[in-house]
This record gives C-alpha cells, sequence and structure tokens, in this order.
C-alpha cells in the first residue's frame, strides 16, 4: 500500500513540475479594491489554490474522520457496558457455589 501511495505523490508532482514548467509566462492578476494589479507566472495562478485546496479537504476530513470515530467509539463503549450489567455474574474460586442438579 505504502508503494501505490508514493507511486501516486511522485507521478502529481512530476504532473505538478512539468505543468510549472511549459507555463512560466506572466499573467496580469487584477486585485479589485486596490485596484492593482499584480504579475505572477500561470503555474502559481493554477497550483497555488490547487494545494491550497487539498490541504483544506484533507483537513476537514481528518476533523470529521476523528468525530466519527469518537462517536464510533462512545456507542460501542456504552453497547459493552449495557452488555456487561445485564450478565448474569459467575462465582469463582475454591468457594464458588455451583447450582443444584435437576
Amino acid at each position: 500500500m505504502a508503494f501505490v501511495r508514493a507511486a501516486c505523490i511522485l507521478a502529481i508532482a512530476l504532473i505538478a513540475a512539468l505543468f510549472a514548467v511549459e507555463n512560466m509566462h506572466e499573467v496580469a492578476i487584477g486585485v479589485f479594491p486596490f485596484g492593482s494589479t499584480i504579475l505572477l507566472p500561470v503555474y502559481l495562478v493554477v497550483l497555488v489554490p490547487l494545494a491550497a485546496g487539498l490541504i483544506a479537504g484533507w483537513a476537514f476530513a481528518r476533523i470529521a474522520g476523528g468525530r466519527a470515530r469518537s462517536r464510533r467509539l462512545r456507542r460501542h463503549a456504552a453497547g459493552t457496558g449495557a452488555r456487561q450489567k445485564a450478565a448474569p455474574e459467575r462465582a469463582t474460586g475454591k468457594n464458588a457455589v455451583l447450582p443444584a442438579a435437576p
């Protein structure tokens, strides 16, 4: 599984590097409230928002997954406790009294 993950990361990095090399020309980006423009390479205009979205999505998924796991563990613990209370107690040791034979 680690090999597949590493291969996917390597492929994505290679594609991003090729995209950056091919799109080095600059683009004027207008900043609305200030009325000025910024000259940035095309690859930054595309890859930075993409990376920010991937990181934000990963963070939200981790937070949501942690909450779901916590709820699942609480439900499991509550269910286990209810089953333990319902189970009859068993006598153990030398002084255990055995039930009478029918």
